[in-house]
């Protein structure tokens, strides 16, 4: 026995060095903790600079009458925006051109009667400012209107403000919090991009570590010492604790930005990007990671050569694939019926569990099935991987489909 654990370690440290002393690993740890402070920033700053635009800037007027002119100036005295009055709509547009002003409102004479007006920029991609100028421009218009039928607009006004909707999330003990929907689509996004691409990631460096060593028949040499099953444990661990430093790494990062950076740098942060959710995501990816692993090595110790790799592993990377993109379906509708079997389906539960847990925390028991189906899934995948190495490793010379490598599991 200490002997097996001997040679079980030995290969945990040998595939541990080799995955942690590889640039990919140390690239991909660099880029993650920018990724979370993306998303730990990113909605806050968005969110305090909305509808914001450059101090004076200069919008040319074209067209409309004098007195719509004062009274633009007058209604956009506190957006920044400063109306300037141009008679000839080519002079305008050159002067957009040429950078005098930031773009031109035509306005037609008729305006009271007419269906709209026009505003041209450089781009064309103003969202903010046209929607500013056409909210001043109509409220304007809808008051000369209302006055010329002999009515009071500050009367009409109030009779027709409409009453506005505040979409909250329902928290135990009955309490509301507003929703953030920028920075749930942005964690959400990240945290399953992350599963996503470290689980592929690790998968195809087992399934190539364990090919390469076929091919190259340096198999051979190492299990004349060791056992296959210790070779192909000793590969998944290894690579499984080079993932649990990265996945430390990034979580450490997060909760420093979480509870220190964020707080004092006056950035509000995503509700979802919380300690809980965070370890969510470090023991999604821990399960995800070896059930896949164990996939990938079976497949790895049965293919041939590289594109014979690919091909078996295409129902793996399928199964990635598909909650990929079915993010914004899973959270419009967290609890439906499809997403719900697909939470608990073990190829695809890490992503979709995930997703649920972030915009709609599934019921203790739920989450309970899902990490005892995953569990159980583990067990029996490592057991087939094993059956299928112990055939497959040394077997070589003819491209064999899945249906046979899933008879060595039987066999």
């Amino acid at each position: 026995m200490s002997s097996t654990r001997s040679r079980l370690l030995t290969i945990i440290r040998q595939e541990f060095r080799m995955t942690a002393a590889n640039k990919t690993f140390v690239v991909m740890t660099i880029i993650g903790p920018f990724l979370i402070a993306a998303i730990s920033i990113l909605p806050g700053m968005l969110a305090q600079r909305q509808g914001e635009v450059a101090e004076d800037t200069r919008i040319a007027f074209v067209g409309g009458t004098d007195e719509l002119y004062e009274a633009m100036i007058g209604a956009l005295a506190g957006s920044r925006l400063v109306p300037v009055r141009v008679r000839d709509a080519e002079t305008a547009k050159a002067a957009v051109l040429d950078g005098s002003v930031r773009g031109v409102l035509v306005v037609p004479a008729d305006y009271r009667s007419a269906a709209a007006a026009e505003y041209f920029s450089r781009t064309g991609t103003d969202l903010q400012i046209s929607s500013i100028l056409e909210g001043t421009l109509g409220a304007i218009v809808v008051s000369e209107r209302i006055a010329a039928a002999g009515l009071d607009p500050a009367d009409v006004a109030r009779w027709t403000r409409r009453p506005s909707v505040i979409v909250q999330r329902l928290e135990a003990g009955g309490q509301g919090v507003a929703q953030d929907f920028l920075g749930i689509i942005l964690t959400t996004i990240t945290f399953v991009m992350l599963i996503y691409m470290t689980v592929l990631l690790y998968g195809q460096m087992i399934g190539r570590s364990v090919l390469t060593e076929k091919t190259s028949n340096t198999v051979e040499i190492m299990l004349s010492s060791v056992r296959p099953t210790e070779l192909l444990f000793g590969k998944i661990l290894g690579k499984g604790l080079a993932g649990i430093l990265q996945y430390a790494i990034w979580v450490g990062v997060a909760l420093l930005i979480v509870t220190v950076i964020g707080p004092a740098a006056g950035v509000a942060i995503p509700s979802d990007l919380s300690p809980a959710n965070l370890g969510f995501l470090f023991v999604f990816f821990l399960l995800a990671f070896f059930l896949y692993a164990a996939g990938y090595a079976a497949i790895g110790s049965g293919a041939e050569d590289e594109q014979h790799l690919g091909q078996l592993a295409m129902p793996l990377i399928v199964f990635l694939i598909v909650p990929l993109v079915m993010v914004s379906p899973i959270v419009m509708n967290p609890s439906g019926p499809l997403v719900t079997v697909m939470s608990h389906f073990p190829f695809t539960s890490p992503i979709v569990m995930m997703v649920r847990v972030l915009v709609d925390r599934p019921p203790a028991w739920e989450l309970a099935v899902c990490f005892a189906v995953l569990l159980g899934s583990i067990v029996l995948m490592g057991f087939a991987a094993a059956r299928i190495f112990r055939v497959g490793i040394l077997m070589t010379g003819k491209r064999r489909s899945i249906g046979e490598i899933l008879r060595w599991v039987r066999g």
